[in-house]
């Protein structure tokens, strides 16, 4: 039986990131089922097949999260600038309860330096 050339199609696997989104993760499943297809041993199957779907799901993932390219620029800029709103209302929000936690005594500290040691 003639041995199956591994090296190409791990070639092929290292390049399927290059693709378009979707079609990374397909190739990178199609051509684990092609390499699964000759029965190599329980090991590398073990191995080789859970990196694979790791890989093709991160590449599923990412193209999911990514931004629509067929979407105007006005509503990724609408639907971006509203997630920073909140963020940024977040963040003062937090702030302010963080500067109402602090004891008096660092805000006498700022004015002392000696009492600023004296606090930490």
């Amino acid at each position: 039986m003639r041995r199956f050339p591994e090296v190409p199609v791990l070639l092929a696997a290292l390049a399927a990131p290059l693709l378009p989104p979707p079609y990374s993760a397909v190739a990178l499943l199609a051509l684990g089922a092609l390499w699964m297809s000759r029965r190599p041993p329980q090991r590398e199957v073990a191995v080789v097949g859970l990196s694979l779907l790791v890989a093709a799901g991160a590449l599923a993932g990412q193209a999911l999260l990514r931004p629509r390219p067929d979407a105007p620029a006005e509503t990724w800029r609408r639907e971006a600038g509203g997630g920073y709103a909140r963020l940024w209302r977040e963040l003062e929000r937090d702030a302010r309860a963080a500067a109402a936690a602090l004891p008096e005594t660092f805000a006498a500290a700022a004015a002392d330096p000696d009492a600023q040691l004296e606090a930490f």
